[in-house]
């Protein structure tokens, strides 16, 4: 599922958190949570879960460039949900 298309700074390292509480069943939390990209100027790092969020970071990018960041979240039910977050990089 697509969760948000965003403007990036090309250059910038910025946080991003997703919020999984309305998804999880009741008494799950987050057991795992990943986070990549395949693009060559951007990357993902830093990535952490508690309980019901999911936290990460994005850095460099290209002017005018798109990419992709693909995340998966397992919970303690073993239930994995699949996301993107698309990323639009402007100028600083």
């Amino acid at each position: 599922m697509i969760l948000a298309r965003k403007p990036h700074t090309v250059g910038d390292r910025r946080r991003y958190i997703v919020d999984y509480s309305q998804w999880l069943s009741e008494g799950s939390t987050i057991s795992a949570a990943a986070a990549s990209t395949t693009s060559l100027t951007a990357s993902v790092d830093g990535v952490t879960h508690d309980g019901t969020t999911m936290t990460f970071f994005v850095n460099g990018g290209e002017l005018n460039g798109v990419f992709v960041v693909n995340l998966q979240m397992t919970d303690s039910l073993s239930e994995v949900k699949l996301d993107t977050i698309e990323f639009f990089c402007i100028a600083p």
